[in-house]
């Protein structure tokens, strides 16, 4: 029985590796190109993260501070790093209450 609980945890845990892993794929594509699927897929994969662990909003957050730290770069493109990110945020809003219920 042990062995399937521990299978069943480990299976979540390849589902955000790969979600992250791919939201860090499309977040570099949009970062070298500016292409707008790819801002897309990237808020795709990133709420998809978030439903997944929690563990997403580092994700997100350490994005941020790859893109800021390149003040031209955000200066350009800051209103489309917003925009995806209130439409992400407005998504999760249903998560609260399941971790208001967990803590």
């Amino acid at each position: 029985m042990l062995q399937i609980e521990y299978a069943q945890e480990a299976r979540l845990y390849a589902l955000f590796t790969f979600l992250s892993l791919a939201s860090a794929y499309f977040f570099a594509r949009w970062y070298t190109r500016e292409d707008g699927n790819s801002l897309w897929w990237y808020g795709l994969f990133v709420l998809l993260a978030m439903y997944v662990n929690y563990m997403a909003g580092f994700l997100m957050l350490g994005y941020t501070f790859i893109l800021f730290s390149q003040r031209e770069v955000f200066a350009l493109r800051w209103k489309k790093w917003f925009f995806t990110h209130a439409v992400i945020g407005l998504l999760c809003l249903p998560l609260l209450s399941i971790l208001f219920s967990q803590f």
